[in-house]
């Protein structure tokens, strides 16, 4: 039996990986568009074309982790387990010679990748064996009918054994923070076709309104450019705060949609430390468009 990932299990893990990255740097290319205010059908075809990018790259990117897990592939059978070490050596262990199987170092690895270390009683022999996913049934019968049940490679296929395992490296979104995500993603969303439909047209047409009127209009479309602003500004305040206390990234409770890697100790605060600068940033883009716009002039008219 061979262990290794599938080419669609590769391309599901590059998409979620670069989905994220993506997403940042467009973010404010397609604020841009919203300002520019083009037409529906433009900005659907320039959607089409970012959607394009964005699987082309993940595409590239799971043929390239596809390869690359393929090298490391381990196999099972009647006489043990083959496989690589981690310096890239080829190795093979008899199931008698397999004393301990250990979570290894995660940190090169896909949140869905399991990296485990297979080590010899008899020498110093490891062999690298990942695994995607949570329970893989079929290698539980597979040592069981060689090795029998309590083989300590068995011990880890059980079925929810190797999750438990997982969730002290894991952090597993659950239904809530899936939905809190998606209802977060869909207001943004809501916001830029409201910016662009409304918004943009109605400022336009407040040059003949009276002064009074005009400001009370351009009261609340000040608060609207600002709101994504103040939302992300709280949000990664409120995420620094908590992932600072427990000391873990992402912090408890964390509201998330894939699979993410847990941090803690120096590295979690380091990644604290980044969400308030950049809860800073989006705060200091408040304060300068406030500025520079002259919004509090505006903002304060016939009250």
């Amino acid at each position: 039996m061979i262990v290794r990932p599938t080419l669609s299990d590769c391309i599901r893990m590059a998409a979620i990986s670069v989905g994220w990255g993506t997403i940042a740097l467009l973010f404010p290319f397609a604020l841009g568009i919203v300002l520019e205010g083009i037409p529906l059908a433009g900005t659907l075809k320039l959607l089409g074309i970012l959607a394009t990018i964005f699987a082309a790259v993940s595409l590239v990117a799971g043929v390239v982790m596809y390869r690359r897990y393929s090298r490391r592939e381990w196999s099972l059978d009647s006489w043990g387990v083959s496989g690589m070490d981690q310096s890239g050596g080829k190795r093979r262990l008899g199931r008698g010679q397999i004393e301990a199987v250990v979570l290894g170092d995660p940190e090169s690895d896909p949140a869905d990748v399991t990296r485990l270390m297979l080590r010899s009683r008899t020498n110093r022999t490891e062999i690298v064996a990942r695994v995607v996913g949570m329970e893989l049934p079929e290698i539980f019968d597979e040592v069981a009918r060689h090795a029998g049940p309590e083989h300590p490679l068995a011990a880890w296929f059980r079925p929810g054994a190797l999750e438990k395992a997982r969730r002290e490296h894991i952090a597993l979104p659950t239904p809530a923070s899936r939905a809190l995500v998606i209802v977060i993603w869909a207001v943004l969303i809501a916001w830029a076709f409201g910016a662009q439909f409304w918004v943009v047209p109605k400022a336009q047409s407040l040059g003949d309104a009276p002064d009074c009127e005009a400001a009370n209009w351009m009261r609340l479309i000040i608060v609207y450019w600002l709101f994504p602003f103040a939302l992300a500004g709280l949000g990664l305040t409120i995420r620094a705060i908590l992932t600072f206390r427990s000391r873990q990234a992402p912090h408890p409770r964390a509201p998330l949609f894939f699979p993410t890697r847990i941090t803690r100790g120096r590295k979690a605060i380091f990644d604290a430390a980044g969400m308030a600068g950049l809860a800073l940033f989006f705060i200091g883009l408040m304060i300068a468009a406030w500025r520079y716009f002259g919004f509090g002039d505006i903002f304060f008219l016939c009250l």
